[in-house]
C-alpha cells in the first residue's frame, strides 16, 4: 500500500522517452486487462515511506499521463507538473469511439495521442506515421489557428484530426459516473468544431457506446493489477560486506536482452585487492539500473553516461545543465562532448591518441574518470557552460539572426549540428574554449562554411565518417593558429585519403560547378544524372542536390519569420515544424506512364522543393507553379493574406513578389502554367522543367557559396612533378643556402629561418648517382 507514500525517480533515471504510439499501445493493454509488466521500487535513503522507481518509469509517465484532462486546472491536476516529471501540457491521451477497422489491425482500443508538436495528432492506421500534410493543413483550419500559432496555443484545445469521435481518456478516468462523464465530454465539446477527416465511410464503422468504454474502465481500474517489486540494495551492499556468497550461476539462464555488457563492469580494485565500498554501491545501483533497463526502449552509451553523471550531481546542477541545453543539445551529448574536452584539457601534454577524441565514450571509461576525476570534471562543466554561458555562445555564433547574424544558419540545421556530427560541435568548443580562437565578423563566414563543409561533406561514402575526418585534421585542430586553421590550410589536410577512400568530398569552384549544369538548349537526355555524375565532382552533386539542410539555409530569412519563437518548445517527437512541398507537384508524375526517366531522377531533389509552413500550405500542394507562387485571391483569401502580411495595401505584385522570395524560386517558375500537368509528358515541357530544377539546384548552391565563401575554403593544387623539380633546383640553386662540409658523399645544406631556427636538407651522390 503506497497511497501515503512518496515515489521519485533515482538520479540515474533518463527522461521521458516513450513515442506517442508505445503510449497508446500500452492502454490499450491496460483496458483488455493484459499484463504489463512489473514496477521495481527501492526504500530511498533509508526514509519511512519513501521510495525511488528503478524500473518502470516509462510505463507510470504514460499511465500518469492517461488520467491529464482538458478540463483540469494544472495547479490541481493529479498530473502537476510540479509533481510529474513529464509536462502535460505536452502530451494528452484520447480514445476513439470507433473501432479498429481493418482485420490486420491487432488493436481492440483506438487510443490516440497528441503532442505540442503534433497537435493533430498521428495516423490512425499507421500510428508510429505523422499525418499527412494535406490533413494538417484542414486540422488547422478546424483548430482555427494561423501561422504556427499552434506552438502557443494550450493543448487541452486540440484533438486527434485522424479519428472518427475522440474523447479525452482522462474524463473516463476520472468521472464517478456515466451523467457525470457524458456531462463533462458534452463540456469539452462546447465550441469546438470538432471536425474530423471526412473521406472514410462512416457508415461502415462500427462504434462502442460511451457506456461500453466507461464500464471497461471501471473494470480495469478495479481489476488491473500491476505487480510491485520491492528491493531493499542496502541489504544487497550489506551482502557482500558481510561476506555473503552472491550466487552468479543464473546469469547464463538469462535471456540474451537482459544481460549485461561487459563494459557496465569496473573490476578495479585497491591496493589491497578489495573494491572500494563506496564505489561498489555507486557501481551496484547503476549496473542494476542498467540490467533492469536493458529490456525495453533500449538506453545508448551516452545516456548511460549521463546517469552516472547525474547520480553524481545535484538536481540544481542537473536542471541547470539541461536547461542550457534545451533546444541545441540533447544533454546526454552534451556530456560526450564535454567529457573528451575535459580530458583534452587534463591531457593536454600526453601524447595524442585517437581514442582522446572519440565520441563513443564506453561506460566503464566514463566510470572510470568519474571515480578518479569527479570533482574536476564537475568543476570544468560548470566553470565552461553554467557559470560562463558558452552554449549560448555557440547558438550566436551558429544561429541565423536577422540583424546580428545574416548569415548564420536556421534553428533546424544550428540546433541539431551536435547530432548529426558531434566530431564538428567538439572541434568547435575545442577552438573556441582550448584555443581561445577570437572570432571577429569578419571570419565567422568562413567558420559557418567550414563546418557546414565538414558537416555535409565530410561523411564519406559510408555516410558516417566525421571520426575519421576529425582524426585527419586533428594536428591542424591542436596546433594551428586562428588565422591559419579557419582556411583552406586545415581543409588541404582533411583532404586526405584512407586508402583510395576520400573522407572529405571534394567540392568544386562556384564557376566549375556552374559548367556541370547543362545549357537550356541541350538534349534532354544530357540532363542524365549518371553524365553529370561522371564529372571530377559528380560526388559532391549526389550529396548537395539531395540535402535539404541547404534548402533550410537559401531559406534562412524567412523561416526565421516563421519559426523564431519555436526554440522554446519541446519538439522531440518531430524533426520538423514545417512541410517539404514540391514546386512542381508531386501528384504530375507519380504513378504515371511515359514521364522522362531525366525528370523523375532530378523531381525529388533540391531543386523541387521548399521548407513551406503548414499553414501556408493551404490547398495549393496541387497547383502548378504558376498559380502556386501568383495566386488569384478571392476576397476572403486577400482577407487573410492582409492580416498575415500586415499589410492593408496587398496586391498581387506583393503577395507574388513574397511568395518567389520566401520559396527561393526566380520568375521563371511563373511559366509553368495550369496545364503543365496535362503536357508534363511532352519533352520539350519535361525539358523545361527538368532545366528549372537544376538551375535552381544551382542557385541554392550559390546562396551557399557566396555567403559563407566556400571558395575560399577549395584546397590549393598539388604541384605537378615537373613544378616541383623546377621548384627543388631554385631552392638548391638559392645563395641563400649554405653549403657544409660533406662527409663521405652527404652533400648537406642549411637555411637560416630566423634566429636559432634551421632548415637542414642533404643528399648523397658517388659521383654518379643521386639518393635522397
Amino acid at each position: 500500500n503506497t497511497i501515503n507514500n512518496t515515489i521519485s525517480l533515482p538520479t540515474v533515471q533518463r527522461g521521458f522517452v516513450w513515442k506517442p504510439y508505445q503510449i497508446e499501445n500500452l492502454w490499450d493493454s491496460l483496458l483488455r486487462g493484459y499484463p504489463v509488466g512489473s514496477f521495481v521500487l527501492s526504500p530511498k535513503d533509508n526514509s519511512k515511506g519513501k521510495y525511488e522507481l528503478l524500473d518502470g518509469q516509462q510505463r507510470a509517465s504514460a499511465i500518469c499521463l492517461g488520467f491529464c484532462s482538458p478540463l483540469d486546472d494544472n495547479k490541481n491536476s493529479v498530473v502537476s507538473n510540479q509533481i510529474f516529471k513529464t509536462s502535460t501540457e505536452n502530451i494528452m491521451v484520447f480514445i476513439d469511439r470507433a473501432k479498429p477497422a481493418s482485420k490486420n489491425d491487432n488493436r481492440k482500443y483506438l487510443f490516440r495521442v497528441i503532442t505540442k508538436s503534433h497537435p493533430w495528432g498521428y495516423r490512425r492506421q499507421e500510428n508510429q506515421k505523422t499525418l499527412e500534410s494535406h490533413n494538417i493543413a484542414k486540422a488547422m483550419h478546424y483548430y482555427k489557428i494561423e501561422g504556427y500559432d499552434y506552438l502557443r496555443k494550450p493543448l487541452k484545445e486540440f484533438w486527434p484530426y485522424d479519428s472518427y469521435d475522440p474523447i479525452p481518456f482522462g474524463l473516463f478516468l476520472k468521472a464517478a459516473n456515466i451523467d457525470d462523464l457524458k456531462k463533462e465530454i458534452n463540456e469539452w465539446k462546447k465550441n469546438k468544431e470538432l471536425n474530423v477527416i471526412k473521406t472514410r465511410d462512416e457508415k461502415n464503422a462500427n462504434f462502442y457506446s460511451i457506456e461500453d468504454i466507461f464500464n471497461d474502465v471501471k473494470k480495469m481500474l478495479a481489476e488491473q493489477k500491476i505487480p510491485l517489486l520491492l528491493l531493499d540494495l542496502q541489504k544487497l551492499y550489506n551482502a557482500e560486506d558481510k561476506g555473503i556468497k552472491i550466487s552468479q550461476n543464473s546469469e547464463s539462464e538469462k535471456s540474451e536482452k537482459l544481460k549485461l555488457d561487459d563494459d557496465i563492469y569496473n573490476n578495479e580494485t585497491d591496493t589491497n585487492g578489495q573494491k572500494n565500498v563506496e564505489d561498489r554501491n555507486v557501481d551496484e545501483i547503476e549496473n542494476l539500473f542498467i540490467r533492469l533497463n536493458s529490456g525495453g526502449t533500449p538506453l545508448s552509451g551516452e545516456e548511460l553516461n549521463y546517469s552516472i553523471l547525474k547520480a553524481q550531481i545535484t538536481l540544481e546542477l542537473q536542471n541547470k545543465i539541461e536547461e542550457k541545453c534545451k533546444g541545441f543539445f540533447n544533454p546526454p551529448r552534451f556530456i560526450t562532448i564535454a567529457f573528451r574536452l575535459f580530458n583534452n584539457i587534463a591531457d593536454e601534454n600526453r601524447s595524442w591518441n585517437t581514442d582522446s577524441i572519440n565520441m563513443r565514450v564506453k561506460p566503464k571509461q566514463f566510470q572510470r574518470n568519474m571515480r578518479g576525476r569527479k570533482g574536476e570534471l564537475i568543476k570544468f562543466i560548470t566553470e565552461n557552460f553554467i557559470d560562463i554561458d558558452n552554449i549560448t555562445k555557440i547558438k550566436k555564433l551558429l544561429a541565423y539572426d536577422k540583424q546580428n547574424n545574416p548569415n548564420g544558419l536556421p534553428p533546424f540545421i544550428s540546433s541539431a549540428l551536435a547530432d548529426k556530427a558531434p566530431e564538428v560541435m567538439f572541434m568547435l568548443l575545442y577552438r573556441l574554449l582550448i584555443k581561445k580562437d577570437k572570432l571577429g565578423s569578419d571570419l565567422k563566414p568562413t567558420v559557418l562554411g567550414m563546418i557546414t563543409l565538414f558537416t555535409w561533406l565530410g561523411k564519406g561514402v559510408k555516410q558516417r565518417d566525421h571520426a575519421k575526418l576529425l582524426n585527419n585534421i586533428w594536428p591542424c585542430v591542436k596546433n594551428l593558429d586562428t588565422e591559419r586553421f579557419w582556411s583552406n590550410e586545415t581543409f588541404q589536410r582533411a583532404m586526405l585519403k584512407d586508402g583510395n577512400y576520400e573522407i572529405l568530398t571534394p567540392f568544386p569552384e562556384l564557376k566549375e560547378l556552374k559548367k556541370l549544369i547543362p545549357a537550356k538548349d541541350a538534349t534532354i537526355t544530357q540532363f542524365q544524372p549518371k553524365k553529370i555524375y561522371s564529372s571530377d565532382y559528380g560526388d559532391f552533386i549526389k550529396k548537395m542536390f539531395f540535402n535539404k539542410d541547404l534548402i533550410l539555409y537559401a531559406q534562412r530569412t524567412y523561416l526565421f519569420e516563421w519559426f523564431h519563437e519555436i526554440e522554446s518548445y519541446d519538439l522531440d517527437d518531430t524533426n520538423r515544424a514545417f512541410d517539404w512541398d514540391h514546386i512542381c507537384p508531386q501528384s504530375y508524375i507519380r504513378n504515371k506512364r511515359n514521364i522522362r526517366q531525366e525528370l523523375k531522377d532530378w523531381y525529388n531533389s533540391n531543386g523541387n522543393f521548399r521548407a513551406w509552413p503548414y499553414s501556408l500550405n493551404k490547398s495549393d500542394q496541387d497547383f502548378a507553379p504558376s498559380k502556386k507562387l501568383n495566386p488569384n485571391l478571392d476576397n476572403k483569401d486577400k482577407t487573410w493574406w492582409k492580416k498575415y502580411l500586415k499589410n492593408k495595401d496587398l496586391n498581387g505584385d506583393t503577395l507574388k513578389k513574397y511568395l518567389l522570395n520566401a520559396s527561393f524560386c526566380d520568375k521563371e517558375w511563373l511559366n509553368l502554367k495550369n496545364d503543365l500537368k496535362d503536357n508534363i509528358k511532352n519533352n520539350n515541357i519535361a525539358k523545361q522543367v527538368v532545366n528549372y530544377i537544376l538551375q535552381r539546384n544551382y542557385q541554392i548552391c550559390e546562396e551557399w557559396y557566396k555567403q559563407l565563401k566556400i571558395n575560399d575554403l577549395i584546397p590549393d593544387e598539388t604541384p605537378k612533378k615537373k613544378d616541383i623539380k623546377k621548384l627543388f633546383e631554385n631552392i638548391i640553386n638559392n645563395t641563400m643556402w649554405e653549403k657544409e662540409k660533406d662527409e663521405e658523399g652527404w652533400q648537406p645544406y642549411n637555411l637560416s629561418i630566423r634566429e636559432n631556427l634551421k632548415l637542414y636538407f642533404q643528399y648523397y651522390t658517388d659521383g654518379n648517382t643521386l639518393e635522397e
